[in-house]
Protein backbone atom coordinates (compact mmCIF):
# COMPACT_ATOMS: atom_id res chain seq x y z
CA UNK A 1 0.00 0.00 0.00
CA UNK A 2 0.83 3.71 -0.81
CA UNK A 3 -0.37 5.83 2.21
CA UNK A 4 -0.64 9.46 1.50
CA UNK A 5 2.10 11.39 3.83
CA UNK A 6 0.43 13.36 6.35
CA UNK A 7 1.82 16.50 7.97
CA UNK A 8 1.45 17.49 11.64
CA UNK A 9 2.51 20.06 14.19
CA UNK A 10 3.30 19.79 17.88
CA UNK A 11 4.87 22.23 20.17
CA UNK A 12 7.67 20.53 22.55
CA UNK A 13 9.95 22.19 25.89
CA UNK A 14 12.97 20.57 25.70
CA UNK A 15 14.80 20.18 28.82
CA UNK A 16 18.87 20.73 28.37
CA UNK A 17 21.47 19.59 30.54
CA UNK A 18 23.16 22.91 30.86
CA UNK A 19 26.62 21.08 31.69
CA UNK A 20 26.47 18.61 28.09
CA UNK A 21 23.99 20.45 25.95
CA UNK A 22 22.16 17.18 26.03
CA UNK A 23 18.21 17.10 25.86
CA UNK A 24 17.10 15.17 28.61
CA UNK A 25 13.61 15.43 28.45
CA UNK A 26 11.05 16.47 26.18
CA UNK A 27 7.63 17.70 27.01
CA UNK A 28 5.00 18.15 24.33
CA UNK A 29 2.01 20.02 24.85
CA UNK A 30 -0.86 21.96 22.16
CA UNK A 31 0.06 25.06 21.57
CA UNK A 32 2.40 28.03 22.72
CA UNK A 33 0.89 29.69 25.23
CA UNK A 34 1.20 26.05 27.19
CA UNK A 35 4.30 25.85 26.30
CA UNK A 36 5.76 28.91 27.78
CA UNK A 37 3.40 27.95 30.83
CA UNK A 38 5.60 24.98 31.59
CA UNK A 39 7.31 24.88 34.92
CA UNK A 40 10.90 25.95 34.58
CA UNK A 41 12.15 25.67 37.78
CA UNK A 42 15.34 23.67 37.75
CA UNK A 43 18.54 25.47 37.54
CA UNK A 44 20.20 22.16 36.37
CA UNK A 45 18.62 22.98 33.23
CA UNK A 46 18.24 25.39 30.19
CA UNK A 47 14.05 24.98 28.91
CA UNK A 48 13.84 25.28 24.42
CA UNK A 49 10.28 25.93 23.36
CA UNK A 50 10.60 24.33 19.72
CA UNK A 51 7.71 23.69 17.30
CA UNK A 52 7.98 20.18 15.43
CA UNK A 53 7.00 19.59 12.12
CA UNK A 54 6.15 15.88 11.49
CA UNK A 55 5.86 13.72 8.15
CA UNK A 56 4.01 10.42 7.63
CA UNK A 57 1.82 8.10 7.12
CA UNK A 58 -0.17 4.91 8.84
CA UNK A 59 1.93 2.60 7.13
CA UNK A 60 5.44 3.85 7.44
CA UNK A 61 4.96 6.14 10.49
CA UNK A 62 6.97 9.00 10.95
CA UNK A 63 9.30 9.28 7.65
CA UNK A 64 10.58 13.28 8.81
CA UNK A 65 10.47 15.09 11.27
CA UNK A 66 11.88 19.04 10.86
CA UNK A 67 12.60 21.91 14.15
CA UNK A 68 11.43 25.32 14.33
CA UNK A 69 13.06 26.66 17.74
CA UNK A 70 11.83 29.96 19.24
CA UNK A 71 14.01 32.56 20.16
CA UNK A 72 13.17 35.80 22.07
CA UNK A 73 9.45 34.46 21.35
CA UNK A 74 10.02 34.85 17.40
CA UNK A 75 10.01 31.42 15.04
CA UNK A 76 12.25 31.29 12.38
CA UNK A 77 10.63 31.75 9.04
CA UNK A 78 12.00 28.47 7.82
CA UNK A 79 12.81 24.98 9.62
CA UNK A 80 15.90 23.33 10.59
CA UNK A 81 16.31 20.06 9.82
CA UNK A 82 18.37 17.54 12.22
CA UNK A 83 21.99 19.00 11.78
CA UNK A 84 20.41 22.28 12.89
CA UNK A 85 20.48 23.74 8.86
CA UNK A 86 17.80 25.90 7.76
CA UNK A 87 15.40 24.20 5.07
CA UNK A 88 12.98 25.39 2.30
CA UNK A 89 10.07 24.75 4.36
CA UNK A 90 8.47 27.23 5.98
CA UNK A 91 7.28 27.78 9.38
CA UNK A 92 3.30 28.32 8.63
CA UNK A 93 1.97 32.11 9.00
CA UNK A 94 -0.64 30.79 11.56
CA UNK A 95 2.33 29.49 14.38
CA UNK A 96 3.88 33.07 13.53
CA UNK A 97 0.64 34.79 14.59
CA UNK A 98 0.11 32.13 17.42
CA UNK A 99 2.97 33.04 19.22
CA UNK A 100 2.84 36.60 18.52
CA UNK A 101 -0.77 36.81 20.43
CA UNK A 102 0.64 34.78 23.47
CA UNK A 103 3.38 37.05 23.48
CA UNK A 104 1.57 40.29 23.51
CA UNK A 105 -0.59 38.89 26.24
CA UNK A 106 2.15 38.29 28.67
Amino acid sequence: MNAKNQIYYEWCVESVVRETGDIEDLNFVGTFACARSEPQTDDRYDYEIVLVRNEGNEDEGVTGRLWAYVEDGVLPEFFANASGNATAVKVPKKFHKETKKTELEK
